[in-house]
């Protein structure tokens, strides 16, 4: 702090019109480029650093131990009674499914993610809509963890023309899972729902690493929810209900449609989705299920 407050005057007017431009970053997701948000260094060399610089560094020092000391021991913030708690028990905490991975999301994995990182973006290290409560696989080296969730243009600043945001411009419905059989194995593709947003879906999962997260153990996803349905189906078998093809897909295709209404509210609804659409489509998962619930 001291140092920021003994910078010279036009050191502390461009730290301020810095960060008032950083904390408009929303405007970004309505109008485009027409608001600029510059990526700039804010780390000192470590030979012949000007006071310039040193104070550029101990102004993103500041913040992040004003989020470090202050916010996440309880500090409330003024604009809406905002604290770090709050942020992890309420708003996108709420739904129970990580906003990245679309998997649990409780007390026992839940952590804050800064969605623009503090390393560029040291303004925003406590501005509460780029506060993301997420699991704690997903802020983790195989997954987002510190990567800029922008392309940069070539006068520096950021565009997000393609991108997603948790909150400004939600990926949800705009992508999905298909599942399909190459030879012995099972593949997993995630597509956009529509063309325009297949830049975002890309970018989307390039910065989550989701595809390879839902992609994790799918066969043992695919026999979990298939063993679900075989004991669904004989259940109704012993009711002396009879179980057919037609009646074996039109589970499945109700389980699917289960989880196209869950996208959002339900753990690993997107993926779950995908595997029910497979096997709906798939006349040796079909035939599968019907022999193993009449045998």
């Amino acid at each position: 702090m001291s140092a920021v407050a003994a910078a010279s005057s036009s050191v502390k007017r461009s730290l301020w019109r810095s960060t008032v431009q950083q904390t408009r970053v929303r405007r970004l997701y309505k109008q485009g480029n027409r608001t600029r948000v510059k990526v700039l260094t804010w780390a000192a060399p470590k030979k012949n650093a000007t006071h310039d610089e040193l104070a550029r560094e101990a102004f993103a020092t500041l913040m992040r131990t004003f989020y470090d000391r202050g916010l996440k021991k309880g500090f409330v913030l003024r604009a809406g009674e905002v604290s770090y708690i709050s942020i992890l028990e309420t708003g996108l905490a709420d739904s129970g499914v990580c906003p990245l991975c679309d998997g649990k999301l409780d007390p026992r994995n839940r952590v804050i993610d800064h969605f623009f990182p503090q390393e560029g973006f040291p303004a925003l290290t406590c501005f509460p809509d780029n506060l993301i409560p997420i699991c704690d696989t997903c802020n983790g080296p195989r997954a987002k963890l510190a990567k800029p969730p922008y392309t940069p243009t070539i006068g520096g600043e950021v565009d997000v023309t393609d991108w997603f945001h948790p909150r400004w411009r939600t990926a949800q419905r705009q992508l999905v899972v298909r599942v399909a059989r190459n030879g012995n194995r099972l593949e997993l593709t995630v597509e956009p729902t529509n063309a325009l947003f297949a830049p975002h879906v890309d970018n989307f999962v390039q910065l989550t690493n989701v595809h390879t997260t839902w992609s994790d153990r799918l066969r043992a996803a695919l026999r979990q929810e298939q063993d679900e349905v075989e004991s669904e189906l004989r259940r109704l078998r012993i009711r002396g209900i009879a179980v057919d093809r037609t009646v074996v897909q039109e589970t499945l295709i109700e389980k699917r449609d289960y989880y196209e209404r869950k996208i959002g509210s339900e753990e690993y609804a997107y993926r779950n989705y995908g595997i029910y659409n497979y096997m709906a489509n798939d006349h040796a998962s079909i035939q599968e299920i019907l022999a193993q619930v009449n045998e």
